[in-house]
């Protein structure tokens, strides 16, 4: 992403408060959110304006707020891509802000123009840190235990949950080896989990 380019001047930013990132919300105690973002740096004496590094900052938001930022703590190699994260959890972020819509923002770091920053594969994820609470209700009950058996598909399967909930869903609240599948192995962990309502 470069100024110009964007028409955006010398802070150039990308706001991604679209679906489906507003659908992500911290909701429980205790739960955990992460924006990870690919960024990536140009070869060098390419034949095109903006091809010096810009450096990056990932904001995360609630709300409207900024709840977790990272900025320059890494630099991609060359021509290469490199993953940055900005982490948080729920008992760090003000009551007011549980239960809002999640969003990334990012931005080019340097002030300097003629600088640019390749930004590419954002993912923002939300998870509970009680594992097996599937509900986020701040326990691992009854009604957790009717979604694994939804969820469950046993091994090298994908989950095929009934709607709403998605196979992502199950993966995130059950695979916990990880394998990319709910299977008896989940189940066991499960069990060791539960704590009732």
């Amino acid at each position: 992403m470069s100024g110009e380019d964007q028409g955006i001047g010398t802070e150039p930013s990308l706001n991604l408060c679209r679906q489906p990132y507003n659908e992500v919300v911290l909701v429980t105690n205790p739960d955990l959110a992460c924006s990870e973002v690919a960024i990536g740096k140009f070869l060098p004496d390419q034949p095109y304006d903006f091809s010096i590094y810009g450096g990056y900052r990932i904001e995360l938001l609630a709300g409207g707020g900024v709840i977790a930022a990272d900025s320059d703590t890494m630099e991609p190699d060359t021509g290469s891509f490199r993953d940055a994260f900005a982490t948080v959890l729920s008992t760090e972020v003000l009551p007011a802000l549980l239960g809002q819509p999640l969003a990334v923002r990012l931005t080019i770091s340097a002030t300097e123009e003629d600088r640019s920053t390749h930004f590419d594969f954002v993912r923002l994820m939300r998870r509970s840190l009680l594992w097996g609470d599937a509900d986020h209700d701040s326990d691992v009950d009854l009604a957790d235990f009717q979604l694994l058996l939804d969820c469950f598909a046993g091994p090298g399967n994908p989950p095929d949950p009934p709607s709403p909930t998605t196979a992502p869903q199950c993966l995130d609240a059950f695979d916990g080896e990880p394998d990319m599948d709910v299977d008896l192995v989940d189940v066991a962990t499960f069990q060791t989990s539960f704590t009732g309502s």
